[in-house]
Parts: structure tokens; C-alpha cells; sequence
């Protein structure tokens, strides 16, 4: 089964959804690797195993054996995840103004992206 999730973010050129893709990896190739193996788990490292139709096999195989990390954290980072616990009802997310500590999260976040700037030289 080919997962849209890897073929939108790992392999497949950059597009408007903000992950940069494989360098080489192009759409046709991206569907016809994936089309084929499924995940990119089930993708040979050697591209001779393959066969498929893919033009320059042999640097896609090793820019994918490269960044092989790369494309599997942006496949985890765009799955919708469905086992973690957020909120009881959709009601918990409504705005309801700041809380308390607002001021205080604030404050840290000011401090922490406050940069003391040096005066510019005369030219």
C-alpha cells in the first residue's frame, strides 16, 4: 500500500507542504519506487533489486541510503497521530482568554529571545 505521507514528504519534490523532500527524487520516480516496495522500510538499499522505472536509479538509491533518517522523521513529523491523549471534548479547545501564568510565559519567552545589541561602529 503506498502511504501518501511518504510520497508527500520524504521522497517527493518540495511543494507547499513545507518538507523539503529527497534531492533527485522526483514525482514519477517517487510513485514508482513506492508503488513497488510500499514504505520506505521495504525499499532495497540496492537499487539493482528495484526494477522499476527510474531514471538514475543508482543516485536515487544513494541519496536515499544518505538521508534515509531524514525521510523518516518527516514521515513522523506529517502523520496524523492517533494514539496520543490530548483533550475529552472538542469544547477543551476553545479560547477562553489567557490563564494565569500567561504573564509569567511571557516573561520567559521575552528573556529568552532578548539580545543585547552592540552600537554600531562609525564607518
Amino acid at each position: 500500500m503506498l502511504m501518501v505521507t511518504e510520497f508527500a514528504t520524504n521522497l517527493a519534490p518540495p511543494g507547499a507542504d513545507g518538507y523539503p523532500g529527497l534531492s533527485g527524487w522526483g514525482a514519477k520516480s517517487t510513485a514508482a519506487v513506492l508503488a513497488k516496495f510500499g514504505h520506505l522500510e521495504g525499499i532495497p538499499l540496492n537499487w539493482s533489486e528495484w526494477h522499476v522505472n527510474a531514471a538514475n536509479a543508482s543516485a536515487l538509491a544513494n541519496t536515499l541510503s544518505i538521508e534515509h533518517d531524514k525521510a523518516l522523521l518527516f514521515r513522523t513529523l506529517a502523520t496524523l497521530r492517533t494514539d496520543i491523549h490530548l483533550f475529552d471534548d472538542v469544547d477543551q479547545l476553545r479560547w477562553n482568554g489567557p490563564t494565569p501564568d500567561f504573564d509569567a510565559m511571557g516573561a520567559r519567552f521575552d528573556a529568552a529571545v532578548t539580545v543585547t545589541r552592540q552600537p554600531k561602529t562609525a564607518r
